[in-house]
């Protein structure tokens, strides 16, 4: 707070003047930055359903139709002096304490989310707040646009910017008690704002008229904070596609790629191979006895043997391969720059670090390789090519008297 406190004091004893068109364009800046906002919150609430962030979105979109409007009305008329202008500072203090009280509601909202049985209910609710707050601020502001606002000589000539200053140091400490919480982005970006704003107010709390140096500092200050606010929006939203996209293409049983994973990588290399003329390998792997597994110690132990195998292939690949669960029991492995040696290799080296596998039961995998382009040009060639060869290595390592994975000589096969 004294770090915020000194710079508004020392601001009463500055001689700078700015531009008044800079002010105008400063506004427009602050106007375009809030309706960005808006539009990144408005989706991060469509993928997470985040009320708070709804009803910040609602506020700052009010904020920003007000800032936007003043400014390009000032931009028209930069050039006017007179009383017009001199009711801007109210103006603009009443559409910022508007928003101070809108995301205060949000925050307080988030506080009682978890028992909220109805959110249909409640975000009507939390919007119906909005607009009550809007109309109790501008019941304020009829109230003293007629009075005297200003107190020059006072530690704070313009004290109606104190109790803003506090609504959204209040607002701030919300956030950090959330962003405790969450730990995300957005959160900690939102408490590093209402900062910002909060010390916006103090130093337009030393402001006695338009575009001085305290409310140009004010204004700095302001843009910083929808500066930051977006930016924290963007990387959370950044962040949430990323989550989305790992999701949509990764097995949630084993965290390797899931068949549109393999399908798109399958596509690329083809792509690749066919311009630069080198091969690629497809290696399938089918896990021997899983039904076996299954029946004998149940589902729990056959979906740990699916992981195990995934993170053997996880470790013995290169950082260029694609390991991915091709379906069921069978997992596909995408090598580029690779020759059917080279795969065969690869392949052996995933049969004996399985072997070596402490953990029980034994697990055993039947291999089939294909090449691009020598097994096929087409993707489901590719496929069709090494299933073929899988299932004629794994009929000819199969224990027909038990069903169960053949011994550890019939783990690698013949090249």
């Amino acid at each position: 707070m004294t770090a915020l406190l000194v710079p508004a004091w020392w601001l009463q004893l500055s001689s700078f003047r700015p531009d008044p068109l800079l002010y105008g364009l400063l506004q427009f800046s602050c106007g375009v930055l809030a309706f960005t906002f808006v539009a990144s919150a408005l989706a991060r609430f469509r993928g997470t359903r985040d009320r708070s962030s709804l009803v910040v979105a609602f506020g700052i979109a009010l904020s920003g139709v007000f800032i936007t409007s003043a400014s390009i009305g000032f931009l028209r008329h930069v050039e006017v002096e007179g009383n017009e202008f001199q009711k801007a500072p109210l103006v603009w203090w009443m559409s910022r304490t508007l928003l101070a009280l809108v995301i205060l509601l949000a925050v307080t909202a988030d506080w009682g989310a978890a028992r909220v049985r109805h959110p249909g209910r409640a975000i009507a609710l939390m919007l119906f707040s909005v607009v009550l707050s809007a109309y109790f601020t501008d019941r304020v502001y009829d109230s003293v646009r007629s009075g005297r606002i200003a107190f020059p000589g006072a530690v704070f000539p313009t004290p109606l910017n104190i109790l803003t200053a506090g609504i959204f140091l209040w607002a701030a400490l919300g956030f950090r008690l959330r962003f405790r919480k969450t730990g995300n982005a957005l959160d900690r970006s939102l408490c590093a704002s209402m900062v910002l704003n909060a010390g916006c107010h103090l130093a337009a709390a030393q402001s006695l008229q338009m575009y001085d140096d305290a409310f140009s500092v004010s204004q700095l200050l302001m843009a910083a904070g929808y500066a930051v606010a977006l930016g924290g929006a963007l990387v959370d939203n950044a962040r949430a596609f990323d989550r989305i996209y790992h999701l949509a293409s990764s097995d949630a049983l084993t965290g390797l790629g899931n068949y549109r994973r393999l399908l798109d990588v399958l596509d690329t290399e083809v792509t690749r191979s066919g311009r630069t003329g080198r091969p690629f390998a497809v290696v399938l792997l089918d896990l021997d006895g899983l039904k076996h597994i299954n029946d004998r110690y149940g589902h729990l132990t056959g979906s740990q043997a699916l992981c195990r195998l995934a993170s053997v292939m996880s470790r013995n690949c290169r950082s260029i391969d694609t390991a991915a669960r091709y379906g069921g029991d069978e997992f596909a492995l995408v090598l580029p720059e690779t020759d059917e040696p080279a795969a065969r290799e690869a392949a052996a080296r995933i049969c004996e670090r399985l072997a070596a596998d402490p953990h029980g039961p034994r697990l055993s995998v039947s291999v089939g390789v294909a090449i691009f382009p020598q097994s096929g040009i087409q993707i489901e060639e590719l496929l069709t090519r090494a299933d073929e060869a899988l299932y004629a290595m794994k009929s000819r390592h199969k224990n027909k008297s038990s069903g169960a994975p053949p011994a550890a000589s019939g783990w690698l096969f013949e090249r």
